[in-house]
């Protein structure tokens, strides 16, 4: 398992499929997911989706 930190000043966390996709404003997406994650931190100006938040 891992931890990941998130640490940004622009930025969408979204949930789709059982995963979460981060959206940087450039266009970057970073897939994340969830069943493999033991720590998610979020630091700075990170919007997140309702979809996000119940990403399991």
């Amino acid at each position: 398992m891992s931890s990941i930190y998130i640490i940004s000043d622009h930025g969408k966390l979204t949930g789709t499929n059982g995963t979460l996709k981060m959206v940087q404003e450039n266009g970057d997406v970073r897939t994340i997911f969830p069943h493999n994650t033991d720590f998610l931190l979020i630091s700075g100006n990170v919007s997140i989706t309702g979809a996000g938040l119940k990403a399991q």
